[in-house]
């Protein structure tokens, strides 16, 4: 088998065209594993790990290969509360989001009786986690570490006189950033695949194909010939208005792929949820591509909904045409 990719003759592997860890669910078999591997850690995961996607695929319950559904929250701090740190994620058994406090580092103060700590940790921690506390709190006090049912005694003891304090809907505040700039490259890697799905074997010589799996920048050779570039294409983050083909997709959970006849050449388009789009030139030479036979602004186009098996083909026309009589 040739590689697209690295053009290469290797074994195969299953290459999902939209990442299956948002939910793609179309398959090709003309990528090898290095090059795959490859797309997945350098290409896809800026995209499919930033914090919009994470909170999508956590709403829509999408596990991906890994069959984890992602935590796009994590530490934060309490704005009410002296901006103790606290950590946001899902309760495993009911599903429901909940913040706990993190462990607090133990303070000392010196009184008439000596040296006192305040230890402040979350109620569900008074398992390992205080019984460490306990241990490293001896160990700077150079007494002898508490272990067993000594270790029980101090803890219980310690329990009886804690201090409960619930609080109600706590306000946290946490920084996400977001790198936008890395998300082109995901959906230039999706345009490619596209082309030479629907365009044949002649596309991978295609002028245009070069350059899209050059700006790619998988490869050592291409990064030192200063290949790893922009190469244009109208990307767009969250579009405020969505034109045909794009609103064929009809709702914010699936995913739709796109080749359109334009002057002078072929186009395809990307569309992931409703969060990002992209258009882009994958050939300047239509002539090159005799069996696209679709006259302008016409071409073929996929949909994937959210838990369906396989895709739904059509063409841009067709599904046009669909729309209005249903």
């Amino acid at each position: 088998m040739k590689c697209i990719f690295c053009l290469e003759d290797r074994d195969p592997s299953d290459e999902h065209l939209f990442p299956e860890s948002i939910g793609g669910s179309f398959v090709i078999n003309r990528v090898c594993k290095c090059c795959n591997d490859k797309l997945g850690s350098e290409i896809e995961a800026p995209f499919i790990n930033s914090w919009p996607i994470q909170i999508i695929r956590r709403r829509l319950n999408i596990l991906g290969g890994s069959k984890n559904l992602p935590n796009p929250f994590g530490d934060g701090v309490l704005v009410d509360h002296d901006n103790r740190k606290v950590r946001t994620d899902y309760d495993r058994v009911s599903g429901s989001l909940r913040t706990k406090l993190l462990p607090a580092k133990p303070t000392k103060s010196m009184n008439d009786n000596g040296a006192s700590y305040e230890i402040s940790i979350d109620s569900s921690d008074t398992g390992p986690i205080l019984d460490g506390m306990i241990k490293s709190i001896f160990c700077k006090e150079g007494l002898p570490e508490p272990q067993g049912e000594r270790l029980q005694r101090v803890k219980t003891k310690l329990l009886e006189h804690a201090k409960f304090s619930e609080f109600e809907s706590p306000l946290v505040q946490q920084e996400v950033t977001i790198d936008f700039t890395k998300f082109p490259k995901a959906f230039t890697k999706i345009a490619y695949e596209l082309a030479w799905y629907w365009l044949g074997e002649n596309f991978i010589d295609d002028p245009r194909a070069i350059s899209l799996r050059r700006s790619l920048g998988l490869f050592e050779k291409e990064l030192a010939a200063g290949h790893n570039q922009n190469i244009g294409g109208d990307f767009k983050v969250w579009p405020s208005d969505l034109n045909s083909p794009f609103s064929l997709l009809g709702n914010a959970t699936g995913h739709l792929g796109f080749a359109m006849r334009v002057k002078p050449g072929i186009i395809v388009g990307v569309r992931v949820f409703d969060v990002c789009t992209l258009s882009i030139a994958v050939t300047a030479n239509p002539e090159r591509y005799p069996d696209f036979a679709f006259d302008e602004a016409d071409g073929p186009c996929m949909i994937i909904n959210q838990g369906q098996k396989s895709p739904t083909h059509s063409s841009i026309q067709g599904f046009i045409t669909a729309s209005y009589l249903g």
